[in-house]
């Protein structure tokens, strides 16, 4: 085996795997938590507004993602198991996240009436 190629045990798949569960189960909670603070801290009118830009910025994140991070660390986790360098691949997709974000954040802020009239 060379000394560049990194091998993982079953013990750091498994914090891996835990590290992860736990990581989804606080972000969901801690939303979830602030979702109702929020909901108790505004009128009626305004938690419909704070949902529909929640969705405007759930839809644009999706948008922006296009399965490209699981692909990433699939592919990335590929290469690195070959012994080959990834280092390529995350600059392409910093390229194509970049430029896709900024073209979204570009329509939205050409066109707010639109994006205020097809959510509310």
């Amino acid at each position: 085996m060379s000394a560049d190629r990194v091998v993982f045990g079953e013990r750091d798949v498994a914090f891996g795997y835990f590290y992860l569960t736990v990581q989804n189960v606080l972000c969901t909670f801690i939303g979830v938590l602030g979702y109702s603070f929020l909901a108790r801290s505004v009128s009626q009118v305004d938690v419909g507004a704070v949902a529909g830009l929640a969705l405007l910025a759930s839809l644009f994140q999706l948008l922006s993602d296009f399965g490209l991070s699981s692909s990433l660390a699939k592919f990335v986790s590929e290469l690195m198991g070959r012994g080959e360098n990834p280092s390529g691949y995350f600059l392409s997709a910093f390229v194509f996240r970049a430029s896709l974000a900024l073209v979204l954040s570009l329509l939205l802020f050409s066109f707010p009436d639109r994006f205020s009239v097809l959510l509310f």
